[in-house]
């Protein structure tokens, strides 16, 4: 309940703070015989915001609060900035599709196929974000001509581990094949968040979503096209993007503060009028 006062405090001041930047004069800096009463009012309306701002900075300092200046359903996506993905022998050069730069960034016509699996032969691609992610995402898949359904199935399923789970570059094909295979892989340690298709994840559809509980760092899409499919070399991955964790609002608080002082200071250092 104390922490719960403290943000409305916080709020409160925040607003009051704002209100008293935009009305402010910034004409204090003068002698005080060269006043007028405007002047006067705004030298103490500028005093009042100086004092609020001064309590914004010790009270976002005290309370460190973690309340999100908006949930992570609201904001943004984060784009994959990096990804590990071996050719498991299924997927051709043709139409760049072995180039795993191309299911990095903001959907596009580009795409990277994860290979098709089969037993003891996994395709598959572990992305990262730069940063961690909380609580959804959304996968882009490509399929040529697949506009009111596509002509073959592509599958596959989605795991995101954390930190802790992965290293990012340090895996050889035949380690990365022992965590999705082996005892305590992908399927034993990471976190299965659902499974995807083509018919239902083209750009034109904006994508698969997909959502889960918790903060994570790495995400991981594994093939598991039917067997039976036309497809030659599995899902095609175009691009993946998840919820960033967001700035806590006691953080956006304090930068507030600081800048307010600071621009205070500068007010109080410039030069006095002749």
């Amino acid at each position: 309940m104390q922490a719960r006062n403290l943000h409305i405090y916080e709020n409160l001041i925040f607003t009051l703070s704002i209100v008293l930047n935009l009305l402010q004069n910034s004409d204090c800096a003068v002698r005080p015989r060269r006043r007028t009463r405007s002047k006067i009012w705004g030298c103490l309306i500028m005093m009042m915001h100086e004092k609020l701002s001064r309590i914004a900075v010790a009270l976002a300092v005290a309370t460190g609060l973690t309340v999100a200046t908006s949930t992570a359903s609201q904001a943004s996506l984060i784009y994959a900035t990096e990804v590990d993905w071996f050719n498991n022998g299924t997927v051709s050069n043709l139409n760049d599709r072995d180039n795993p730069a191309n299911a990095l960034g903001a959907p596009d016509q580009d795409f990277l196929s994860l290979g098709q699996s089969s037993a003891g032969n996994p395709g598959f691609a572990v992305f990262g974000f730069g940063q961690d992610f909380l609580d959804e995402g959304r996968v882009w898949e490509f399929t040529f001509n697949c506009v009111d359904g596509c002509d073959f199935l592509e599958t596959a399923t989605i795991y995101v581990g954390t930190s802790s789970q992965y290293t990012m570059g340090q895996a050889s094909r035949a380690d990365q094949i022992d965590l999705v295979t082996g005892l305590g892989g992908f399927f034993g340690e990471w976190e299965e968040v659902g499974q995807i298709s083509n018919q239902n994840a083209q750009i034109d559809d904006g994508g698969a979503a997909i959502s889960f509980a918790g903060q994570f760092s790495w995400l991981a899409i594994v093939d598991n096209t039917p067997a039976n499919s036309p497809s030659p070399d599995g899902f095609d991955v175009n691009s993946v993007g998840v919820a960033p964790v967001p700035l806590p609002a006691a953080a956006w608080f304090l930068l507030t503060g600081l800048g307010g002082l600071a621009g205070l200071r500068w007010l109080r250092n410039r030069p006095e009028e002749a």
